[in-house]
């Protein structure tokens, strides 16, 4: 029979490996959040582009956003060999990077707003600075919380 002891170390154990997928992981690319700004930023103005008048520019805004999806396509086949294991937002994981994850959510969702808002009403290159400065903050922002988040987890299951 085991003991209370090995019992307590075994799910210490089965807990550190559930969490390995959110804590266990290389860095984002430093390029990551730059590049996904400029990404965002172009994606505003295509959209923007795209609601003119001249089908030229739709047709560009369209050939473009297509271009755009397919560099994501890109982007997560590569990263998903970068990074192995990749982390859900679904299922449980550790409770320091569940927070993360909801103020991730409610920040995409908060940049998905105003983005769409300027998009509304503003020319292409202010939709394009806008996404750019709101996109790259919130990215900024997630990457340096989420690193802190996988710290804590370490440390607490260490």
């Amino acid at each position: 029979m085991e003991s209370d002891v090995e019992i307590r170390a075994q799910l210490r154990e089965l807990e550190r490996a559930e969490a390995a997928p959110y804590v266990d992981n290389p860095p984002t690319p430093r390029w990551f959040v730059p590049t996904a700004a400029l990404w965002a930023a172009a994606l505003a103005a295509l959209v923007r582009l795209s609601r003119s008048d001249a089908l030229p520019a739709q047709i560009a805004a369209v050939v473009g956003i297509l271009a755009l999806a397919s560099l994501i396509g890109v982007y997560v086949g590569w990263y998903q060999r970068y990074h192995g294991a990749m982390p859900s937002m679904r299922g449980r994981k550790p409770v320091e990077v569940r927070r993360v994850m909801r103020g991730y959510l409610a920040g995409a969702a908060l940049v998905l707003a105003v983005n769409a808002a300027v998009v509304a009403v503003a020319p292409w290159w202010a939709c394009a600075a806008v996404a750019f400065v709101t996109a790259g903050t919130g990215l900024w922002w997630y990457e340096h919380a989420y690193a802190r988040a996988a710290a804590a987890t370490r440390d607490r299951l260490a």
